[in-house]
């Protein structure tokens, strides 16, 4: 029996991590949604019922930190998660401060990436997690 592919949307600056993400999510059996702004992302939330949103933590502009305070206080349902090799104490702090649903460290690793961002699909919010 196959599972339903999960809505997931991602921002991130980085044309390379959104390629990566797009093609681990889409080998994982996900729906992926890649966003290079906060505008592309902010018009997925408005038209697609999502079941994740992966964002970067450092981006030119606006970064994620404020995004996913946004996300939160707007659909405070929806699983937020940031991506980032940033330190885990910061990542902490930022979960905290913000109400994202946790973080999970970027890795080279499509297998470790897959099975980190599965454990937010199929578990509750957590306060980190390291892939």
């Amino acid at each position: 029996m196959t599972k339903a592919a999960r809505r997931i949307a991602f921002l991130d600056d980085s044309h390379t991590v959104r390629v990566v993400l797009k093609n681990v999510l889409t080998e994982a059996g996900h729906e992926p949604f890649g966003c290079e702004t906060w505008d592309e992302l902010e018009q997925v939330v408005a038209t697609t019922e999502l079941d994740l949103v992966l964002l970067d933590v450092q981006m030119p502009g606006i970064s994620g930190p404020p995004i996913a305070y946004v996300l939160k206080k707007r659909h405070p349902t929806l699983k937020v998660v940031f991506v980032s090799d940033a330190d885990e104490t910061m990542l902490r702090r930022l979960t905290a401060e913000t109400g994202a649903d946790g973080y999970i460290r970027k890795s080279y690793d499509g297998g470790e990436m897959a099975d980190a961002i599965g454990r937010y699909l199929n578990g509750p919010s957590q306060d980190g997690e390291s892939a």
